[in-house]
């Protein structure tokens, strides 16, 4: 994997300070939408942070994630005009596309340089090397570091960090970086949650393929499932496995594993009361890495390979009970934002038992008219073998 990250940049001068700059933040994620909150019950946050070297403030947070020349402008230009200064976009897509767009509103400056290919993320915008003359210094370097070739997309901020006046730990630092890093100790912080209006995918969340969805547990049988991040990225997060026969033990889980790209790892399940009084078992790991989902504005085409790559796996072989299989539950919450919690139920969605079954008999009745092996087919179900 390659380096993924997105920051601001917002020049220094003698009224914009770390101070200046987290009330225009906090201005400005009012109006998209965001209310100030504490630590316990924020969505996410900004971090702000700077170096005394640096002729930059850096800004990083999921809240103000920008994957392309729209969402960067949009978050850039009004911070720009409030605070009448330069405002730097900076994005990474796993090393191999690197943008950088520079904004002053008041001069109408719009600077674009891109390093390596945008078309396969659907950025086509093309670099305009004259528009950065007046921005940096050594204009000559730039200009012939902006037309090499880059093993990592992100070696073109090493070469010109100097000519921006860059800070060259922060530029290349995303809010996920900052938190996990000394520099959250130099970082101030403004927590915020969601109003109504703001922007739903600024947390994590967790969904299935309607395919892996309909896949019943069944006794002493592997369940698989690939849970494809469609939000923002995160660390930590807690897994619930119940079913009616979890409190008697009548119904409990082994060989459960946790992991990303397909790779998982053995993990052990706790039996545990919920506070609704139903019993679970449960596992949490506070440093578990949910992925970022992928630019929406992509094609589903496009979307697939990247959600694939950066994929939760999650496993378990359900064992004693089994006419009480089909009502496990299974929940996944991440830690930063659990009201998105992920909830799967084979039957739920279908109203009944009965409904379910009824369906998913007449999908396995059709893929075993082209299977030349039935026995790696999920068997048809019969209500009569569940409670």
């Amino acid at each position: 994997m390659g380096s993924w990250f997105c920051n601001f940049q917002i020049r220094k001068n003698s009224t914009v300070t770390e101070d200046t700059v987290k009330n225009c933040i906090a201005e400005r994620m009012t109006a998209m939408g965001y209310l100030p909150a504490n630590t316990e019950e924020s969505d996410g946050a900004v971090a702000v942070l700077t170096d005394p070297d640096s002729q930059w403030i850096c800004v990083c947070s999921e809240l103000l994630a920008h994957d392309d020349p729209a969402s960067c402008s949009a978050i850039a230009t009004p911070i720009s005009a409030q605070l009448h200064t330069d405002v730097l976009g900076i994005a990474c897509f796993d090393s191999d596309y690197l943008y950088l767009n520079l904004i002053h509103a008041e001069d109408k400056t719009d600077a674009w340089i891109g390093i390596g290919s945008g078309k396969d993320i659907g950025i086509e915008r093309r670099t305009g090397i004259a528009a950065w003359k007046k921005k940096v210094v050594d204009y000559p370097l730039f200009s012939a570091a902006a037309k090499q070739e880059y093993v990592c997309a992100e070696e073109f901020l090493m070469q010109v960090g100097s000519c921006l006046g860059l800070s060259s730990e922060l530029c290349m630092s995303s809010q996920t970086i900052v938190d996990g890093s000394d520099l959250r100790y130099r970082a101030q912080y403004l927590y915020f949650r969601m109003g109504e209006n703001a922007e739903n995918t600024a947390v994590p969340r967790l969904t299935l393929t309607k395919a892996d969805a309909m896949m019943p547990c069944l006794a002493d049988r592997k369940r698989v499932f690939q849970l494809l991040s469609v939000g923002a990225e995160a660390y930590g997060l807690t897994v619930y496995i119940l079913g009616p026969g979890v409190e008697d033990d009548t119904l409990y889980f082994t060989d459960a594993c946790l992991g990303r790209n397909g790779q998982c790892s053995p993990i052990t399940l706790k039996k545990m009361q919920m506070p609704d009084g139903k019993w679970a078992y449960g596992y949490h790991d506070p440093e578990f890495p949910i992925p970022q989902g992928a630019p929406r504005r992509l094609s589903w085409k496009k979307q697939w390979p990247i959600l694939w790559e950066r994929r939760i796996t999650l496993e378990f072989i359900p064992r004693g009970d089994a006419r009480k299989t089909l009502d496990i539950t299974v929940i996944l919450i991440p830690d930063q934002a659990p009201q998105q919690q992920f909830r799967w139920n084979v039957w739920e969605p279908y109203g009944t038992k009965d409904a379910f079954i009824e369906q998913h008999n007449k999908h396995w009745k059709l893929v075993r008219e082209f299977e030349t092996n039935p026995d790696s087919c999920l068997p048809l179900l019969r209500r009569k073998d569940f409670d």
